[in-house]
């Protein structure tokens, strides 16, 4: 069995993470669904707080949980949306503290230090209910994931806005010139 190889793709909300993991899914990858949309759906059908707009440090307990509960079942290159780092980047974009079991969480133990970005995209952006909030809501968060991603020493690879082919591409490519980098 080959070395586990987890990339993450993330972004603020609407940025086209999700449609760009089915494409990678349908090509043949691994890919796990967004932790926090699960939550969330969880939580509002249990009529809880533990949401990014409602109870946040519920909601980034539940998320580090359900990431932990199944991190070490991946075997092989895996595609994650989103990683433990974008709880830590919502808390600081709410101004809360965030938790010694984030501060201290080995991130480059496993995730590769490659990460793609999705940049806010206004076009494609819409609502739902795991979704509520307006595009302008997620400006900081767009600031904060940058800043905390390259904190802790991942190099982040913007995906260019486009057909969702190419975004496909460009992902492929640049898994390629990593390989070969890293080689």
């Amino acid at each position: 069995m080959r070395e586990t190889e987890r990339y993450i793709i993330t972004g603020p909300p609407g940025s086209g993470k999700t449609t760009l993991l089915h494409a990678l899914r349908a090509s043949g990858f691994t890919c796990i669904a967004e932790y926090s949309r699960q939550v969330i759906r969880e939580e509002q059908k249990n009529k809880l707080d533990g949401t990014p707009w409602g109870n946040l440090q519920r909601f980034t307990r539940r998320v580090y949980e359900k990431t932990m509960r199944h991190i070490e079942d991946d075997q092989g290159l895996t595609f994650y949306d989103r990683g433990l780092l974008d709880t830590v980047a919502y808390l600081r974009d709410s101004k809360l503290s965030v938790p010694s079991y984030l501060r201290g969480f080995d991130y480059r133990y496993y995730y590769r230090p490659l990460v793609f970005y999705a940049p806010p995209w206004k076009t494609i952006y819409t609502t739902d209910p795991q979704r509520p909030g307006k595009f302008e809501d997620y400006r900081g968060l767009d600031i904060q994931l940058k800043k905390v991603y390259k904190e802790f020493g991942f190099q982040l690879a913007e995906i260019p806005r486009g057909s969702v082919e190419s975004r496909l591409k460009f992902i492929v490519d640049q898994l390629l010139i990593h390989k070969i980098l890293l080689a």
